[in-house]
């Protein structure tokens, strides 16, 4: 369970972070929608998180 509660934690972070981007209401309903979440729905958006940010990095234009 504290495997869960972590990775709400480290979620909530990000969201604060985009809220400044996205508003506070998108990222407040963004937030619900990741705690209402199944453990598995929650592992597997982090692999695609990590996914497309690893695609963003490979596809930088190198200097």
């Amino acid at each position: 369970m504290s495997l869960i509660k972590s990775n709400l934690t480290s979620y909530s972070a990000m969201i604060d972070d985009l809220s400044e981007y996205i508003g506070s209401d998108a990222s407040k309903e963004l937030l619900y929608g990741i705690e209402r979440m199944k453990f598995d729905e929650i592992l597997q958006l982090k692999h695609n998180l990590k996914d497309m940010l690893m695609l963003m990095i490979s596809q930088r234009p190198v200097h």
